[in-house]
């Protein structure tokens, strides 16, 4: 990140820079193409040099509205549920369908992408070996793109779903109960995340642009766009929209925490300074991991993670109802496949217009937050 003058690239340089990248491009629509056999130059990285500097105005706006915001909730806080909940009726009714109908849209396209030869293109140099290992790639993808999630919906809204059955299907609908759940927690979040991913991977590692969301933009608003105001109000929503979909997922760890304490009787009725260490405590782990880098404390607390949470499904395994889990398996799957069609169609207009708050709820919810995550 720059705050000052943007450094001057000569017309020749940027030409190399991205043709050794459209190049690839080009060259994939050739049936005999090989990436192992195509020659690159070498790329400079943006996004590696050690003397960049902070953009203060993308970061003091930002800083400056997400304080107000919070001032408003923490001073007014009936004035700002109302707002919110204004807010979300009005995104609901008037942009549902985009949401339902772009979500399905990336599943398409991100799959096009991974069958097709692009999908051999690598995110780096076109003979660079991974940095981590796929179990290792795995582990952190869950732990940091959706852990405190899963862990809390994962067994909440298939029952939530059970009691209270979705729009257009009546209660203790087991296979509707479990293909939502699932069509919440699979291809379309990943779709999403891997959009954002790949535009800002491809303009970084392939094109050596700078690591901002607003790099990814050049083909759409050019060099001087991305430098300029535009690119500057891009990254400050990708700020604004990470920094609150990231308090969404404390509020729900705190949500966690907080419940457990009181289910196993360490403190009986917690307070709301309790809350608040609690997410003060989240809040600390959580920008010690990112300072740490991806290699070191988020490597390890994924790879962590993940060992607990297999043995945790190994215990509910062995202890639960092995055979009726296992049973729940082929017929979850199953009824994901059979009500995918009726699922990514649903809007507020279905269920004779009565959809809309549920999906409110639900379904937009989780696109809009999957969003927030993404850059």
């Amino acid at each position: 990140m720059d705050g000052g003058v943007p450094p001057q690239v000569s017309e020749e340089e940027t030409y190399e820079s991205n043709e050794s990248a459209t190049g690839q491009l080009a060259s994939m629509l050739e049936t005999d193409f090989d990436p192992s056999q195509h020659e690159e130059e070498e790329v400079e990285l943006e996004a590696d040099k050690k003397n960049a500097k902070i953009d203060w105005t993308v970061t003091g706006i930002a800083a400056v509205l997400v304080a107000a915001v919070v001032v408003w909730g923490l001073a007014l806080p009936d004035s700002f549920a109302d707002v919110s909940a204004s807010a979300l009726s009005f995104v609901v009714d008037n942009f549902g369908w985009a949401f339902v109908l772009f979500t399905t849209v990336f599943v398409v396209f991100v799959i096009a992408i991974a069958a097709s030869k692009f999908g051999s293109i690598k995110l780096g140099a076109i003979n660079e070996e991974p940095e981590f290992s796929t179990v290792s790639w795995i582990a952190m993808m869950f732990a940091a793109g959706m852990g405190i999630g899963l862990m809390f919906y994962g067994a909440s809204e298939p029952l939530a779903f059970y009691r209270d059955g979705v729009p257009g299907h009546q209660p203790n609908e087991v296979g509707t109960a479990m293909a939502t759940a699932m069509f919440h927690w699979t291809l379309h979040p990943w779709a999403i995340y891997a959009i954002i991913g790949l535009a800002i991977a491809y303009s970084t590692f392939r094109i050596g642009r700078k690591q901002l969301l607003s790099s990814a933009f050049v083909p759409l608003i050019g060099e001087k766009g991305a430098a300029g105001p535009l690119g500057k109000l891009i990254d400050i929503l990708a700020i604004f929209a990470t920094v609150f979909g990231t308090a969404c997922s404390l509020g729900l760890g705190a949500l966690q925490i907080q419940a457990g304490l009181q289910a196993s009787g360490i403190v009986d009725n917690p307070s709301n300074s309790v809350v608040l260490g609690i997410v003060l405590v989240l809040t600390l782990a959580f920008i010690l991991s990112a300072l740490s880098g991806v290699g070191k404390g988020i490597q390890y607390l994924s790879n962590a993670n993940m060992v607990m949470a297999a043995l945790l499904a190994i215990f509910v395994f062995i202890v639960g109802p092995s055979v009726t889990i296992l049973n729940l398996v082929p017929g979850s799957v199953g009824n994901y496949l059979a009500n995918f069609t009726e699922m990514i169609g649903r809007t507020a207009e279905s269920a004779d217009g009565t959809a809309g708050e549920w999906l409110s709820g639900w379904t937009i919810f989780y696109w809009a937050w999957w969003i927030s995550w993404s850059p």
